[in-house]
């Protein structure tokens, strides 16, 4: 079954703002929507359940970077020179596979066939062959 997404245009910003944007995002889309973005400044992004002030406590002194707070659980992650994506929609609803499993693989292939499509010259991209990281979705 195909996905029928709304694509917003890409932004860089602010990790406070980009954060905005995803709870605003989850709260106002009344259809699947896609939204891919940069970070203007490095940023460490925290899971919603994380404790900050322990994070921040082991961070140094000096020029620490931006923090923010993710809507989603999981560890800290660090936003630099990436590009991240939100998706919004129902699971099982609207093409959206009930799975996360199987959602994040149809995902993934659909951004690098877009990039293919895109580029102006040749990308030698692909994905993972295997999973790093969380592994709650095995």
């Amino acid at each position: 079954m195909t996905v029928k997404l709304r694509l917003l245009p890409f932004i860089t910003d602010l990790g406070a703002r980009q954060m905005a944007l995803d709870e605003a995002l989850l709260e106002l889309a009344e259809r699947p929507t896609l939204r891919i973005y940069g970070w203007s400044e490095p940023t460490l992004s925290l899971g919603y359940f994380q404790d900050y002030g322990r994070i921040h406590a082991s961070l140094p002194d000096q020029d620490p970077p931006a923090i923010v707070r993710r809507i989603t659980g999981g560890g800290a992650i660090w936003h630099e020179h990436e590009v991240t994506y939100c998706l919004v929609g129902r699971r099982g609803a609207d093409g959206i596979p009930a799975d996360a499993r199987m959602l994040y693989g149809r995902l993934h292939r659909a951004i690098l066939t877009a990039i293919g499509r895109h580029g102006r010259e040749p990308v030698d991209i692909a994905l993972q062959p295997h999973t790093t990281g969380d592994r709650r979705y095995h």
